[in-house]
């Protein structure tokens, strides 16, 4: 198995020593749980940046228009039509149907029960290569804990 590095700041894995690939089990087979199967497990620094990014491609279900790519749960998809469930769909609590909106892709669909929910935008290309520019340079403004340097004293 080829892992790929990733952007961020990372470590190989000490648990499979970087073949993403650990002892059998019939669920999961050879995948290390360690490191999922990657080879690698970020740093401190690398997850902050990393949790830096999704926090700016963030957004409410409410903003998400047509033609926009998000990714829901582990789906990720084109959303062709967006909208307020008319076929009686939703959650039910203390015996009130609350209607779910819902977000509609070619092979998947998902239902929210409010436009204050999130989902995770994909952008254009353009702009995923200037937030990925972004957490990098967030990234080389943390110490090795994750957290922002402090500064020198003058």
């Amino acid at each position: 198995m080829t892992t790929q590095k990733s952007i961020f700041e990372a470590d190989t894995c000490g648990r499979c020593g970087g073949t993403g690939n650990f002892s059998y089990n019939q669920v999961n087979g050879t995948t290390c749980f360690g490191c999922n199967g990657r080879g690698y497990k970020l740093t401190k620094r690398g997850r902050a940046a990393y949790e830096w990014l999704l926090t700016q491609r963030t957004i409410r279900v409410g903003d998400v228009k047509v033609g926009d790519t998000v990714i829901s749960g582990n789906r990720k998809f084109k959303v062709l039509q967006a909208g307020w469930n008319q076929n009686g769909g939703g959650s039910v609590r203390n015996g009130v149907l609350y209607p779910s909106y819902d977000l509609h892709g070619s092979k998947s669909q998902t239902g929210f029960n409010s436009l204050d929910d999130t989902v995770i935008l994909c952008p254009p290309l353009d702009v995923h290569k200037h937030q990925i520019a972004a957490a990098l340079e967030y990234q080389n403004l943390l110490g090795k804990n994750g957290k922002p340097r402090k500064r020198a004293a003058a």
